[in-house]
């Protein structure tokens, strides 16, 4: 999310989205980075296929990539919808500010490793490209995501907790190690019928009409997860007078209006709310704390057709995927068997065959079990439904089926 400018305001003056993503290598490749980036520029034109304008190849010092792994980003990329990948840049530059920021061809020009690895992945898009162009996705789920919201945790005074990137990505990072498909919206959408569950995290600052549109989709029968210090302000950051969360305490069927950081509270990180739920309320979290005892740090109900939750705190990696475990199949959310590091991404091509890719973001082999029969589009190999499919380290895999 940009801090100075709207992105989706801006992107109705363009016809294909474009966007930069750079990100850790080595050890520290999640492709977490990788699938937000591509999820968030698909949403700036609606679900419509993207161009990643700059990549890193060699990357900056630091960045550089073990082997397999530009392979591995590169279908990465495509999975979550993109059209093209371009390297910044083609050889590393002999003077200026990014003069290490190292290319595709070392300062020598020779064809190094990370050329003739690039190599590949150009053949691979030469070869199979008409299979895997203009992939439409799927998703059950959507992010609402919000710049007012940025702005207004930025700037106010004396907040001490996490920014609003760290409560976005901390959520959206754990649906990505589960495997969950999800849009990104801005907080202009009203309409959510089309998805399942909507996820509000850190939403700061909501108009009316947006709290009132989210208020009758859970009405219908839909489902909102929300984080902590979400509807605290009008979109002027105004704080409300109402009691928190704003305008929604029925729908959520709880309240608070303590909050603090977390001292010496195992389940807490960085800020806690003291949420007091309604004797219908389903607790799914407490504080682990004498002083904060008689207060849940996560809740349930349900509201008309469908259910909202709130998290008031910021959980550990572990213990948000273990919650969301448990709480998304109670909303209509599937899961599957798999986990990172092995990441499942589907949609659908030009002829309306099923794409799924298999991205491995570890040194270890991860099986996958065949489901229909179909091809493994790099390799050209038949798959028979009830075998394994083994992912060598860094690997990555196209299943084409029927």
């Amino acid at each position: 999310m940009q801090p100075d400018a709207d992105q989706f305001k801006a992107a109705e003056a363009v016809t294909v989205a474009g966007c930069d993503i750079y990100h850790p290598t080595a050890s520290f490749l999640t492709g977490a980075e990788i699938s937000f980036g591509g999820d968030l520029a698909r949403g700036l034109k609606h679900g419509e296929n993207f161009f990643v304008l700059e990549t890193q190849a060699q990357g900056p010092v630091g960045r550089l990539p073990w082997p397999g792994q530009l392979r591995l980003q590169a279908f990465a990329h495509l999975a979550n919808g993109a059209n093209m990948v371009e390297y910044w840049h083609w050889h590393s530059i002999h003077n200026a500010i990014e003069c290490h920021w190292k290319g595709v061809l070392s300062h020598d020009f020779t064809p190094g490793a990370v050329y003739q690895e690039a190599k590949t992945i150009g053949a691979d898009f030469a070869r199979i490209g008409s299979h895997i162009v203009n992939l439409k996705r799927s998703s059950d789920v959507a992010f609402l995501v919000s710049n007012r919201s940025l702005t207004g945790l930025k700037h106010s005074y004396a907040f001490a907790g996490p920014n609003y990137g760290d409560i976005l990505r901390w959520l959206y990072d754990s649906f990505f190690r589960l495997n969950i498909s999800v849009d990104i919206l801005d907080d202009s959408t009203r309409d959510f019928s089309a998805y399942k569950l909507v996820v509000t995290p850190g939403l700061y600052c909501a108009e009316d009409s947006l709290v009132e549109a989210l208020r009758d989709y859970v009405r219908g029968g839909g489902h909102l997860l929300s984080s902590f210090r979400s509807f605290f302000c009008d979109e002027n950051t105004k704080i409300r007078t109402t009691r928190q969360p704003g305008g929604l305490t029925d729908v959520f069927g709880m309240t608070y209006d303590n909050f603090t950081i977390p001292a010496e509270v195992p389940e807490a990180r960085e800020w806690m709310e003291l949420l007091r739920p309604d004797d219908d309320t389903q607790v799914l979290l407490g504080y682990d704390h004498a002083a904060y005892a008689p207060y849940a740090a996560a809740t349930c109900h349900t509201f008309g057709k469908g259910r909202a939750a709130y998290i008031g705190t910021m959980l550990d990696n572990a213990a948000l995927d273990s919650l969301l475990e448990r709480l998304l199949p109670q909303m209509g959310i599937g899961l599957t068997a798999y986990r990172w590091p092995l990441i499942v991404k589907q949609g659908k091509n030009d002829e309306g065959k099923k794409i799924t890719y298999l991205l491995n973001y570890s040194s270890e082999c991860q099986p996958f079990l065949i489901e229909r029969d179909g091809t493994e589009l790099l390799s050209q190999k038949n798959c028979i439904a009830g075998e394994a499919l083994l992912l060598q380290s860094w690997g990555s895999a196209i299943l084409c089926t029927e």
